[in-house]
């Protein structure tokens, strides 16, 4: 079993996020260990979901970049740190901020 990791962001009451941030270096093992995430089944699978605040997402955001292969940082890397700078750095009020994280299965 894998774990992907999204970061949903609504600015309204809309139900589908109007920014959505996947950062491949982001640990989601450490991140389950370390918050507490609502979790539920879904067809065999485990999905995990949590509310944060801008605050939490500028310290997870500071937290993760360590884990970040600066040797063999790659440009989709660059963008999504981008992405995510921008989104801690506006002045846009996010309603609901929220990390999913899924499991999935691999093929090895």
């Amino acid at each position: 079993m894998a774990l992907a990791l999204r970061i949903d962001l609504y600015t309204s009451d809309n139900l589908h996020a109007e920014f959505i941030v996947e950062p491949q270096w982001w640990r989601p093992t450490e991140l389950l260990a370390t918050y507490s995430f609502t979790a539920r089944s879904k067809n065999g699978y485990m999905d995990y979901s949590l509310l944060i605040t801008k605050q939490q997402l500028k310290e997870m955001h500071r937290h993760q970049l360590q884990y970040i292969d600066q040797e063999h940082l790659q440009e989709m890397d660059n963008i999504v740190i981008r992405q995510l700078e921008d989104i801690i750095n506006s002045t846009t009020e996010f309603r609901k901020i929220q990390i999913n994280i899924y499991e999935w299965e691999t093929s090895e």
